[in-house]
């Protein structure tokens, strides 16, 4: 994951303020790049090889690196070169906050385990929810949030408090979108604030344009609109990934606004604006 991703996580973790941030980063002379930036920057692969990539992505869930390797663009010598640089400038990072007091070794050493647990994806959010967590769509979903916003929109989340879809405080903008599948079907939705549908948006209309500065109409409808397309792309996932272990779903059209069923709502934090993550066992 970038540079960007790992400071995201130091903020909303709250183990830095972003002042002392900047000055590590500024310490360690590195900068914010993606893995497909850097594959272009060094000349592996092209830009428009980066773009047809991420669009690909939409379709499936992958690493950006292990996509690129299955087509032939990126060998394994020339992925690991890649890893080993972005882990590098967490490090320096990591070192300059160090060096700058901000934080102790065995602060860094925590710091870097629990980055390495939260960039996986992997969630136990569902843990104590026995409805849920024995639900394997809503554990795919809920493992998949994560790495759906940051490959799509570049934010880091942490999800945090859940609570009855009744009790939950939403949003401005919500959609939602039902997977059919007997014991199996799910509803999933997303409530954002401005700040975070318009990240998600962005990131959606850089990967599906090429252009990360299109213009996007800025009514409710046009908001909740996109938000849905981002649970669509989320429910596709779930459908193609699920499939291989027999469980077969098939998926509605999106919904706009919060469901109006019983169901679970997961604060979503992030370093640009706030979220709800819901999920609804039919």
């Amino acid at each position: 994951m970038s540079l960007k991703f790992f400071s995201q996580f130091l903020i909303l973790e709250n183990i830095v303020e972003d002042s002392q941030l900047q000055a590590a980063i500024s310490e360690a002379g590195v900068s914010h790049k993606t893995l497909g930036q850097l594959a272009v920057e060094s000349g592996f692969i092209t830009s428009q090889n980066a773009i047809d990539l991420n669009q690909e992505q939409l379709k499936r869930d992958m690493p950006f690196g292990k996509l690129a390797k299955e087509k032939g663009l990126l060998t394994e010598e020339q992925l690991v070169q890649l890893v080993e640089t972005q882990s590098a400038q967490h490090i320096e990072v990591g070192q300059a906050l160090l060096k700058l007091g901000h934080i102790s070794e065995a602060e860094l050493e925590d710091v870097l385990e629990r980055y390495q647990l939260a960039k996986s994806g992997k969630s136990n959010v569902l843990a104590n929810l026995p409805e849920l967590a024995e639900h394997r769509v809503a554990d795919f979903v809920a493992n998949s949030f994560s790495r759906m916003t940051m490959r799509l929109a570049r934010i880091h989340i942490k999800i945090g408090e859940v609570t009855s879809l009744q009790d939950a405080s939403f949003k401005d903008f919500a959609a939602s979108i039902y997977m059919s599948g007997g014991e199996n079907g799910l509803r999933i939705g997303l409530s954002a604030d401005q700040d975070f549908a318009n990240e998600v948006i962005r990131g959606m209309t850089r990967i599906m344009s090429g252009d990360e500065d299109i213009q996007f109409g800025q009514e409710k409808g046009d908001y909740e609109d996109l938000l849905g397309g981002f649970l669509d792309i989320l429910a596709g996932h779930a459908v193609a990934s699920l499939e291989s272990e027999g469980i077969r779903l098939e998926m509605g059209t999106p919904d706009f606004g919060v469901p109006k069923v019983e169901g679970h709502a997961f604060a979503i934090g992030s370093t640009t604006g706030h979220a709800v993550l819901i999920l609804c066992k039919t």
